[in-house]
């Protein structure tokens, strides 16, 4: 595409500023992941909110038909965060270390165990469920041996197909919607809070959303319908890298397309569950602060309804739902069954709410804000700590974690994650190459200085991170040749006529606590500051 006529790009959206500045951000945020996980939730957040704003930048910027290269360019960018470094459940981090996977590894079988011990539970339940329907069933039509006779027959005909059919479809829909709860909840890296998973799952969808109707509309769209209705000598479609120098266009464009399916299809499941776990919460969140009003508003409104209410509650126990329920244990034979049984009891369920008054133990608005507080933080459960689980830290990487034993020290586990951060590696020069060869080749102009307000943001941002981890891999380096450097700290007094003081408490006698601390310097009492060394 030399011989087009150059495009003239936007600086604020892929200037030299800001490449820099996201090349920073990528290269520091791996390294801070791998040496420091404490800080991790600060990382990500910070790394989330900028691909946000890039985002809502980028849709916007599709939407004036910006140039497809430059839309390219700029999913290239936000698709980098995400496969070098952006963590939604903090997966990427389990990986970086001998002594995080074998912990992951113990958490997964440990969840494997309870997932299974209560599918077991669960199923024992739904057989005992059915015979009490056949039963109910049969009580209900004793009094017409024939009739009575017939329907046990069907039934017992078509428990098999309702155990392998109905059964097993609604296994199937519910292990997409519920395994990954358990499965997400056991790889959530200890402190990131949930309220951040669920943030960088849906900015992720977003992206995967946009990615996919970007490859979908390629070829139709006006600037590719424009571009490849010129004249071949005078210019052609956009090149990008893929490996060597590539046309954008034919299998380039079905491989991108296929790649955008099949990230719609790893991404959405996890979607999916926490949108319909957080629409659910929000929901609850409604009906408890309505309830609660209504009680505040009309203190003695459950009183004056209970007695109908029981009333009617009773009717319908007794009456309809065994019944329907046993209509919903052999839902091939009466599809909408399933639906009439769940609006029924979602009604009683509703009008025993209504009429409880929140008092005493029962769940009101305030105790939901509660959970939006336990969510929102991330520190360890309390049950996890009960259960003894040892929360990662920087003492992971830093002198004996860094001599992993047991399954952490195992070839396979250490060769893991060593081959897991070479790709992170190759990942970010991947998309390091791929943006600067696209700006290169397709003879895009005014990106390649930084003179633009809008680029030093991401540029001062992504040198500050830079210097921040340099810091951090220096005061590592120094901690693993000089141990006893870390446990020297400084200590600020005051003196008797005022004066701020600064003592230096070091370890003497080889670190040996016990040795007897003695001043060297005394500090001076007629200047404002005063320095002395002591030794523990």
């Amino acid at each position: 595409m030399s011989t087009c006529e150059p495009i003239q790009g936007d600086p604020d959206f892929y200037g030299r500023g800001i490449r820099i500045g996201v090349y920073l951000q990528w290269t520091s945020a791996w390294l801070t992941l791998l040496l420091d996980p404490e800080s991790a939730q600060g990382v990500l957040d910070a790394n989330s909110v900028f691909v946000f704003a890039v985002t809502i930048a980028t849709i916007i910027a599709s939407r004036r038909e910006a140039a497809q290269i430059e839309i390219y360019i700029m999913l290239q960018m936000l698709l980098g965060f995400h496969i070098t470094t952006l963590s939604s459940f903090g997966i990427r981090i389990w990986l970086m270390t001998p002594g995080r996977v074998a912990k992951l590894l113990r958490r997964a079988a440990k969840e494997w165990k309870k997932d299974r011990q209560k599918a077991r539970e669960n199923q024992e339940g739904i057989m005992r469920d059915r015979q009490r329907a056949v039963d109910q069933i049969a009580q209900s039509v004793a009094n017409y041996p024939g009739l009575a006779k017939w329907i046990l027959a069907v039934l017992n005909r078509f428990s098999t197909v309702s155990r392998s059919g109905s059964h097993s479809a609604s296994s199937a829909t519910a292990s997409v919607a519920i395994l990954p709860v358990h499965l997400l909840s056991a790889l959530k890296f200890p402190g990131l809070t949930w309220s951040g998973v669920v943030w960088r799952t849906m900015t992720l969808g977003i992206i995967a959303g946009f990615n996919f109707a970007y490859w979908y509309e390629f070829p139709n769209s006006a600037a590719t319908s424009k571009l490849l209705s010129d004249p071949p000598d005078i210019c052609g479609p956009p090149t990008v890298f893929l490996f060597s120098k590539q046309l954008l266009q034919g299998p380039i464009v079905t491989l991108g397309y296929a790649v955008a399916i099949i990230l719609l299809l790893v991404v959405g499941p996890p979607i999916y569950t926490l949108l319909i776990l957080t629409v659910q919460i929000h929901y609850y969140g409604v009906l408890l602060l309505f309830r609660d009003v209504a009680y505040w508003v009309r203190p003695r409104t459950g009183e004056r309804y209970s007695a109908a209410i029981d009333r009617i509650n009773e009717v319908l126990r007794t009456s309809a739902l065994p019944v329907m329920e046993a209509v919903q244990f052999y839902s091939p034979l009466f599809p909408a069954g399933m639906v009439a049984v769940e609006a029924l009891k979602s009604s009683l369920d509703f009008l025993h709410f209504m009429t409880t008054e929140p008092t005493g133990d029962a769940i009101r608005f305030t105790d939901l804000l509660k959970v939006f507080v336990s969510l929102g933080m991330g520190k360890p459960s309390v049950r996890a700590a009960q259960e003894g689980e040892p929360v990662l830290s920087r003492a992971d990487t830093t002198r004996g974690g860094w001599e992993p034993t047991g399954v952490a020290g195992s070839f396979l586990v250490r060769a893991t994650t060593v081959l897991f951060n070479i790709y992170t590696f190759l990942s970010i020069a991947w998309f390091i190459i791929s943006i600067e060869l696209a700006i290169k080749w397709n003879n895009i102009e005014g990106v390649d200085s930084i003179d633009s307000t809008g680029q030093l943001i991401p540029f001062i941002i992504g040198c500050v991170s830079a210097s921040q981890i340099l810091k951090k891999i220096i005061l590592l380096a120094l901690s693993k040749k000089y141990p006893e450097w870390v446990d020297v700290q400084l200590n600020v007094e005051i003196g008797v006529n005022g004066p701020v003081v600064l003592g230096i408490d070091k370890p003497s006698g080889g670190g040996n606590p016990a040795a007897a601390p003695f001043n060297t310097r005394a500090p001076d009492q007629d200047q404002g500051r005063a320095i002395w060394f002591r030794d523990t």
